[in-house]
């Protein structure tokens, strides 16, 4: 059967990125006929798969059929600046992660605290939309513009990190720690001007709803984006069972805030996170009482190629 000579510096042995996912490619076991023990000289068979451990994310043949992107909370990359403490879903620099450079539009799903009295990092603008959601505690920013706000908890923000502008953030509280998520989006456009709204969505309507809290057409009295993103918040009751239709092209995250679920048969706790490509709809079950985010991402900016998040 036809093969074809392989170097094997640039593939057996070796870790081989495809469609940005990570392939970890093992030594075959069986060698070619009468070449020893040269490993530059093995050949692999078209039509069959290498022998020996099964790679991590699936053959090469298969990487079009993994539906499902899985990411726990001990494999997030902790950040500590000063006294604020980040734990992040996707971060650029770990080559072994699938989803390195974020989740189609999505580009970052942060998970920070900020002990009583601190004062954060200053970030820098860089044109990326941004949601951030206070799940305990308040928030006060400020910025190099002379704008200032405070987000108190149950409060979602959305706002335009224009480019050049400089942001700080501090918690005012004395005794509370302020516990935020922040959701990164790819700008729609470039050289958008800073912006920002927020709004409070009462536990009554995100109990065992899918509540939209952001969307492209401010539906439901939700925060409008620009990008092509549906966000949903939702607090569940154990046992109950939430299903989110995709429709063709579009993909879905799930973020766990709080408990436990169960997401198309696969168990997700506190700090876990899960994306889902090619399905028709997402299927989510709380095994305890918990607190979700459930992101619908549109097709990802072509025309943008940088990453946006902070």
């Amino acid at each position: 059967m036809p093969g074809r000579r392989l170097n094997p510096g640039a593939f057996w042995g070796r870790k081989l990125w495809i469609k940005r996912r990570l392939i970890c490619v093992p030594w075959p076991t069986v060698s070619t006929p009468n070449k020893g023990s040269c490993r530059s000289c093995w050949v692999r068979p078209r039509s069959r798969k290498p022998q020996g451990q099964v790679p991590r994310f699936g053959y090469l043949g298969e990487i079009d059929r993994l539906m499902i992107t899985l990411r726990r909370k001990n494999d997030r990359r902790h950040m500590q600046r000063g006294k604020q403490s980040t734990w992040l879903t996707f971060y650029p620099n770990e080559r072994a992660t699938p989803a390195r450079d974020g989740f189609g539009a999505l580009v970052a799903l942060n998970e920070i605290l900020l002990p009583a009295g601190a004062i954060s990092a200053q970030i820098k603008g860089t044109g990326a939309e941004t949601i951030t959601y206070v799940y305990r505690g308040v928030l006060a920013q400020e910025d190099s513009n002379g704008d200032s706000g405070v987000v108190h908890a149950g409060e979602f923000q959305r706002m335009v990190m224009g480019r050049g502008v400089r942001y700080k953030e501090r918690n005012p509280s004395r005794t509370e720690s302020a516990h935020l998520f922040r959701i990164s989006l790819h700008p729609s456009e470039a050289g958008l001007d800073s912006a920002h709204e927020q709004m409070r969505f009462p536990v009554a309507q995100r109990h065992n709803l899918l509540c939209v809290i952001a969307s492209p057409d401010g539906r439901k009295k939700s925060l409008k984006v620009l990008q092509d993103a549906l966000i949903h918040s939702s607090i569940l009751d154990p046992g109950h069972h939430l299903v989110l239709e995709l429709m063709p092209g579009r993909s879905a995250w799930l973020h766990v805030i709080s408990g436990e679920t169960a997401m198309q048969e696969i168990i997700l706790t506190k700090g876990d996170g899960a994306g889902v490509r090619n399905e028709p709809s997402v299927s989510i079950t709380a095994q305890e009482h918990s607190e979700i985010l459930l992101i619908d991402l549109g097709p990802k900016p072509r025309f943008l190629s940088r990453r946006a998040g902070p």
